[in-house]
């Protein structure tokens, strides 16, 4: 777009960047490529200082997390945390935690999810079994 002279603002850039992720995040996941674009353009926003809306970074996020891509899902979250200052929404946590749990990544999971709640996030991640103990691990707000 830039190449063309055509200016496009943060609403324009958004909406292509949840387009891109969305069409992901179905059957285009298996052909590959448009995560890696959806994620590139994400980056790009951020760089150039662009306040998206939280589904962007929502659908970026499970994008990869319905690709096994769970280390570039949390560098996308910390680059939107840390570098923009900004909170993604409850979905964003939830398929990361769901992604590292299945993954047996308990540490990194656990760090997310404090994470989460630091920033008052109240993420549905409450009934886990872990493989090694075959035990339900127990997180999140009381019942």
């Amino acid at each position: 777009m830039e190449r063309t002279g055509f200016e496009a603002d943060g609403r324009a850039l958004d909406t292509l960047a949840r387009g891109l992720c969305r069409r992901c995040a179905t059957d285009a996941l298996a052909r590959g490529g448009e995560v890696d674009a959806g994620v590139a353009l994400l980056e790009e926003m951020v760089r150039r200082g662009y306040a998206l809306r939280k589904r962007a970074y929502t659908d970026v996020v499970r994008a990869l997390c319905d690709r096994g891509r769970a280390r570039e899902a949390l560098r996308v979250l910390v680059l939107v945390m840390i570098v923009r200052d900004f909170v993604p929404g409850r979905n964003a946590f939830d398929a990361l935690l769901g992604e590292l749990s299945r993954q047996g990544r308990w540490p990194d999971a656990m760090a997310v999810y404090a994470a989460a709640v630091k920033r008052g996030v109240a993420v549905s991640w409450k009934h886990l079994v872990s493989e090694e103990e075959e035990e339900p691990v127990r997180l999140g707000v009381p019942q």
